[in-house]
């Protein structure tokens, strides 16, 4: 397995472009440490939010016994 061509800034001979590579690289790695980092917040906020709704409301079973019992 290789480096992923936004990592690849060995691929230019220009200082100044090997340079801005490296530059462009560092700038999509903290991108997509930032994309996994929402992901997870956004994945922990649904999962927290959940509980509280089935909590709040009652179940489909929960009115089907009280109709029940009406």
């Amino acid at each position: 397995m290789g480096v992923t061509p936004p990592y690849r800034c060995y691929d230019v001979s220009d200082e100044t472009q090997q340079q801005q590579k490296a530059s462009q690289a560092l700038e999509y790695f903290i991108i997509q440490v930032n994309n996994i980092h929402l992901n997870q917040l956004q994945e922990q906020q649904t999962t927290e939010k959940q509980p509280e709704k089935t909590e709040s409301t009652p179940s489909d079973e929960q009115k089907q016994e009280q109709s029940e019992r009406s």
